[in-house]
C-alpha cells in the first residue's frame, strides 16, 4: 500500500506539473505513512512555531501541498517523538516510519529525499558517537582532541563525497550539514574538562593548552538559523556550562554556584531573545526539581532576565505548586479515575504502602521510556506503590504496560500540579511527604528512592 501511495503521489505530481506556472512548480509536498501510530496527526514546526497539523487518514497516510512555505529546517512530531526534515522549493518528500523504532525505521523518498536521508543517518551516527566517546574522556587533552579531529575529518570527507554525487544540493543545506558534523563534536570538547575530572577522580580540571579551544573560531553562538536544532543547542549548553565552571575557577568564589554563573553567562553571551529565553527556561526547570540552596537566587535571576511572559507565568505556577505541598506535610487524599472510568483515590490504590506519586505527560517524557522506567523501579522496589497520573487527557493510550490514572474535574489533585510540568511526590505509609518535588526521570531519582525505602 505504501509503494502504491508513493507511486500514485509521484504520478499525480508529475501530471500536474505539466501546465503549472513557475510559482506552482516551486510548491513543496510533504506526506507519508506512520505505522503503529500513537495519535491521528503529525505536527510540523519551524523553530518554536507550529506551522501545520497534518491528520492521518484511515490508512495512516497524510499529504499536504505548500505553495508559500519558507525553505529550511523543520521538525515533525508524532506523539512524544520528533525528527527533522529539510524542505526546499520543488521538494516532494514522503516519509515512512514505524513508531516502535522511530528513528531507525525512518525512510525518506521522493524529490529532496537524498539530503534528508543523509541528515537522519548523520543524526544516528552522532548518537553512536555519544556512546562510544564515553570511554575517551579519560584520555589526555591532546589524545582526546586528536580523536575529535580525526572523526571530524572523516565526516567532512563523507560530506564532500555526498556533494559530488549530488551537485544540486543548496548552500543552505550544506551549511546545515556542516553544523551537524561539527557542533556535536565540539560539544564533546566543551564537556571534556568536567568529564575527565570526574572519570579520573582528579582534584582539579586538566591543564589545557591555548590551542585546545581553537575550534571556537569556527562557531557562532548566536546563529538564528540553528535555534532549536539538537546539534547546535547541545553545543551551546555545554559551552555555557564550561564558561561557568571556568569563571568559578578564576574567581575562586564559593558563594556563587554554577547555576548562577550559567544564568549570567546566558545573559551575557546569548543575544537572540527567543533562544535566550529557551535556555533559561530549560535550565530553571531542571534546577527547581532538585533541592538546592540557591533556588531563590536562581529564580530571581530568571525573573530578571527572561522576557517570555508565558514562561514566567508557568514558573510562578511551579513555585506555587511547591509551596502548596511541602516536606513533612500530610497529603490529603484525592479522587482519581482509571482509563475505563472507574473512580478511586490515591490512598485506596496505595493501600497503606510507601508511595511514589508522579504526574506525567508525553509532552515531557516518552511513554516507552516511562513504562520501562516504572517497570524497572517496581521490580526493584516491590514494597513501594507507583501511582502515575497522566495529565494529558487528549492521549489516553500513550503508555502501554502501565496502569494509567487521571484526575476527575473536581479532584483536589489538580492543585498540586497547576503548572502541568512533571512532578513526583514521595509519600510514607501514613501519607507524610518525604520529598515534595522531584522527577521520576531525573538521573538522581534512584538515590532519592534508595534513601526513601531505607527510612
Amino acid at each position: 500500500m505504501t509503494k502504491y501511495l508513493l507511486y500514485t503521489f509521484l504520478v499525480v505530481l508529475g501530471m500536474s506539473c505539466k501546465n503549472q506556472s513557475h510559482s506552482e512548480k516551486d510548491a513543496i509536498y510533504f506526506g507519508g505513512q506512520v505505522i503503529n501510530p500513537n495519535s491521528n496527526f503529525i505536527t510540523l514546526k519551524k523553530g518554536e512555531s507550529v506551522i501545520d497539523t497534518l491528520f492521518l487518514n484511515e490508512e495512516n497516510h497524510f499529504l499536504k501541498k505548500y505553495n508559500h512555505l519558507e525553505e529550511g529546517l523543520y521538525t515533525f512530531y508524532h506523539g512524544s517523538e520528533l525528527q527533522y526534515v529539510f524542505l526546499e522549493k520543488s521538494d516532494s518528500i514522503m516519509i515512512n516510519l514505524n513508531t516502535l523504532d522511530f528513528d531507525q525505521s525512518l525512510v525518506f523518498s521522493g524529490h529532496g529525499s537524498d539530503k534528508n536521508e543523509y541528515l537522519v543517518n548523520l543524526f544516528l551516527e552522532n548518537e553512536k558517537d555519544d556512546y562510544s566517546f564515553r570511554t575517551h574522556y579519560n584520555l589526555s587533552p591532546i589524545e582526546f582532541k586528536d580523536k575529535v579531529t580525526l572523526l571530524k575529518e572523516l565526516r567532512d570527507v563523507q560530506l564532500e563525497e555526498f556533494l559530488i554525487e549530488h551537485p544540486e544540493i543548496s548552500d543552505d543545506f550544506i551549511n546545515l550539514a556542516r553544523a551537524t558534523i561539527k557542533y556535536p563534536l565540539f560539544k564533546k570538547m566543551e564537556y571534556y574538562p568536567l568529564a575527565h575530572k570526574k572519570i579520573t577522580h582528579a582534584d582539579s580540571f586538566p591543564k589545557l593548552s591555548e590551542q585546545f579551544y581553537d575550534y571556537r573560531e569556527h562557531t557562532n553562538i548566536n546563529d538564528s538559523t540553528l535555534i532549536g536544532y539538537y546539534a547546535y543547542t547541545g553545543y551551546i549548553i555545554n559551552y555555557l556550562y564550561n564558561q561557568s565552571f571556568c569563571n568559578l575557577k578564576a574567581k575562586k568564589d564559593s558563594s556563587c554556584s554554577v547555576r548562577i554563573c550559567f544564568f549570567k553567562s546566558v545573559d551575557k553571551n546569548i543575544h537572540l531573545k527567543n533562544f535566550k529565553n529557551q535556555l533559561l527556561m530549560g535550565n530553571i526547570l531542571h534546577n527547581l526539581i532538585q533541592d538546592n540552596n540557591d533556588d531563590l537566587e536562581v529564580l530571581n535571576l530568571f525573573l530578571k532576565i527572561s522576557t517570555d511572559k508565558k514562561d514566567i507565568k508557568n514558573i510562578e505556577k511551579l513555585i506555587s505548586d511547591k509551596e502548596t505541598l511541602k516536606k513533612d506535610q500530610i497529603l490529603e487524599d484525592f479522587e482519581i479515575i482509571t482509563k475505563e472510568g472507574v473512580k478511586t483515590s490515591i490512598y485506596k490504590v496505595s493501600n497503606k504502602k510507601k508511595t511514589i506519586l508522579y504526574y506525567w505527560s508525553d509532552h515531557f517524557v516518552k511513554p516507552e521510556y516511562l513504562t520501562n522506567r516504572i517497570q524497572y523501579l517496581s521490580k526493584k522496589h516491590p514494597n513501594i506503590a507507583f501511582i502515575g497520573i497522566n495529565t494529558d487527557l487528549q492521549n489516553k493510550n500513550s503508555a502501554q504496560g502501565l496502569e494509567p490514572y487521571y484526575l476527575t474535574q473536581t479532584s483536589e489533585g489538580h492543585k498540586y500540579n497547576t503548572s502541568g510540568f512533571p512532578r513526583t511526590i514521595l509519600l510514607s505509609e501514613n501519607g507524610i511527604v518525604a520529598n515534595s518535588y522531584t522527577n521520576i526521570t531525573d538521573n538522581k531519582f534512584s538515590k532519592h528512592l534508595e534513601a526513601f525505602q531505607n527510612n
